[in-house]
């Protein structure tokens, strides 16, 4: 697909889609350089206060799925327009900020595992245990770094 026949698309979305894709596009950019510059704990400190956890279902909606999709597809546009690599991290952070704002308690997880010989991390985003950018398999494939290790071993 031709850049002008991908911006075309883009100029085509709702008024509402589109605000939520240059929102999630700026925080997807800021995030990417933020991780490399200040690092994780401060960047998702910042975001923490501009977006605070909230017990508030949405004014207008009784199930969070719908804001969960728009988000996502959000992000997953963002990831494909931003000129920076953007890799897990910096798009879980983005979703789980935009989840956040728009008053749905994700959780951000991190998991590691070891393959082929190679350390790897890997990064998502759940919401009442389901793996929301990844597979369901997710929990399979990488060992959280926020469960104790006997429990994965243990399995």
């Amino acid at each position: 697909m031709s850049l002008l026949s991908r911006f075309a698309r883009l100029a085509s979305l709702p008024i509402a889609a589109h605000r939520l894709f240059l929102l999630a596009f700026a925080v997807l950019t800021l995030t990417a350089v933020g991780l490399r510059w200040v690092g994780f704990r401060r960047l998702s400190a910042i975001l923490q206060r501009l977006a605070p956890a909230s017990r508030c279902p949405a004014l207008n909606e009784r199930e969070p799925g719908i804001r969960i999709r728009r988000n996502l597809e959000a992000v997953r546009r963002a990831a494909a327009y931003c000129p920076l690599e953007t890799r897990c991290l910096a798009r879980s952070l983005t979703l789980w900020w935009l989840l956040r704002r728009a008053r749905v308690n994700g959780s951000l997880r991190v998991g590691v595992r070891i393959q082929d010989g190679a350390f790897e991390s890997h990064a998502w985003v759940e919401f009442e245990g389901r793996a929301l950018n990844d597979g369901a398999d997710v929990r399979e494939r990488f060992v959280l770094l926020d469960a104790p290790l006997w429990e994965q071993i243990n399995r």
